[in-house]
C-alpha cells in the first residue's frame, strides 16, 4: 500500500498491483491515479477539466469525498468490485440555442432521482423513449397519429443504461449543468430492448440507451459484444442548426459502426471517434427481443473529453438534441 500524504506518495506511485490510500487532498492536476484498491479518506478532486482518470482494478472505499468533472473519469475494471461510499459526477451540455432544446442524458450513479438531478427543469419536459407505445416509425409514417407517444414523460429514479431527454432550466438557453451524486454504476448492466418485431418495418425498433458509467465507453466493444441483439450502428443526435420547431430528419444523426463514423459535412461536423462520453444518451436499433449488456471491459481511460461540448461548429458532439414540443 502507498499513501498520499502532504503531496507525496509514501511508497511510490501506485499501479495495478499496488493499493492506494488518499489521506490528504489530491487534485486531477497531480496526475492520473491507477491502483489495485483505492481508499479515499480525504478530498479527491478530479474536477479540473484535465481529461484525467482514476483507474481502480479491485475495490473502492470512499470515506472522504470523490468529485469527478465533466471531462474526467472513474474507470473500474472488476465487474464484481466492492464499492463503499458515493461520488459526485458533474456533467454539462453544450450551448443550447433554444429554450425547447433538450439534452440527452444517462445516469452514471445508482438511485439518481430525476427531480434531484433536474431540479429547475419543467417536470413535463423530461422524457424517455418507448417504441412499444406505437408501431409508427416516424412522423411521416404514422397512420394512427400516435408516433409522438414514443416520448413518455418520466419521474422517479433514473435506470442505469437508459437514455433520458431533458430541457434545460425553465426559460433558459446556454449550457445545462448537471450534478449526479451516488454510488457509481459498475459491472454488468442489462437493459431490455423494446420494439415492433413482428412487422416488416425496420425503423420502429429503436431504443434510447445511455452510457451508464462515470467514464467513456468504447462503441466498438459495445457493438461487438451485443452484435446478435442490435444492428451494429450507434446513432448520436447532433443539432448544429437553428431551432426547427417540429422538424427533424435522420440527417441530424451522426452514426458509428465497426467501420468508423459518419460526418455531417453540411453542418461542419466531422466523424466521431469511437468513444461515448459519460452520461451520454444514444440510440440503437434492436434486431429481436432481448437485452443489451454493458460491462467494465467497455470502459475507457482518458477518453471522456472525446466531444468538445463548446465546439459544436467544429468537430464536437455531446448531450444535445432538438425534440418536438409534445405539449
Amino acid at each position: 500500500v502507498t499513501v498520499w500524504q502532504n503531496n507525496t506518495w509514501s511508497g511510490g506511485q501506485p499501479d495495478a498491483n499496488i493499493s492506494a490510500v488518499i489521506n490528504s487532498p489530491y487534485k486531477a492536476t497531480n496526475g492520473n491515479i491507477e491502483s489495485l484498491d483505492l481508499k479515499v479518506n480525504s478530498n479527491l478532486d478530479f474536477d479540473e477539466d484535465t481529461g484525467n482518470s482514476i483507474v481502480v482494478h479491485r475495490n473502492l472505499d470512499i470515506q472522504g469525498s470523490l468529485t469527478i468533472g465533466d471531462k474526467e473519469s472513474l474507470v473500474m475494471t472488476d465487474d464484481n468490485a466492492s464499492i463503499k461510499g458515493e461520488i459526485t459526477k458533474f456533467e454539462k451540455s453544450f450551448e443550447r440555442r433554444d429554450v425547447k432544446e433538450l439534452s440527452y442524458w444517462s445516469s452514471p450513479v445508482t438511485e439518481a432521482g430525476i427531480e434531484a438531478i433536474f431540479p429547475d427543469v419543467d417536470p413535463q419536459r423530461i422524457f424517455v423513449y418507448d417504441q412499444s407505445r406505437t408501431s409508427a416509425s416516424s412522423p411521416d409514417n404514422d397512420p394512427n397519429g400516435d408516433y409522438w407517444n414514443v416520448w413518455t414523460n418520466v419521474t422517479g429514479k433514473m435506470t442505469p443504461g437508459i437514455g433520458y431527454a431533458s430541457e434545460g432550466p425553465k426559460g433558459t438557453t446556454g449550457t445545462h449543468l448537471v450534478s449526479f451524486s451516488g454510488i457509481p454504476n459498475n459491472g454488468i448492466i442489462r437493459v431490455d430492448l423494446k420494439g415492433n418485431f413482428n412487422d416488416a418495418d425496420l425503423q420502429n425498433d429503436f431504443n434510447f440507451l445511455g452510457n451508464p458509467y462515470p467514464s467513456a465507453i468504447d462503441m466498438e466493444k459495445f457493438l461487438s459484444q451485443n452484435e446478435t441483439i442490435i444492428d451494429p450502428t450507434i446513432y448520436l443526435w447532433v443539432h448544429n442548426t437553428e431551432n426547427l420547431g417540429d422538424d427533424y430528419t435522420s440527417s441530424f444523426f451522426l452514426t458509428y459502426n465497426i467501420l468508423g463514423g459518419t460526418a455531417i459535412s453540411s453542418k461542419g461536423i466531422t466523424m466521431p471517434s469511437k468513444y461515448i462520453n459519460s452520461a451520454q444518451g444514444f440510440f440503437v436499433r434492436a434486431l429481436q427481443p432481448g437485452a443489451v449488456n454493458f460491462n467494465n471491459s467497455m470502459r475507457a481511460v482518458d477518453a471522456n473529453s472525446n466531444f468538445d461540448v463548446n465546439d459544436i461548429d467544429g468537430d464536437g458532439f455531446d448531450k444535445d438534441s432538438d425534440c418536438n414540443d409534445t405539449d
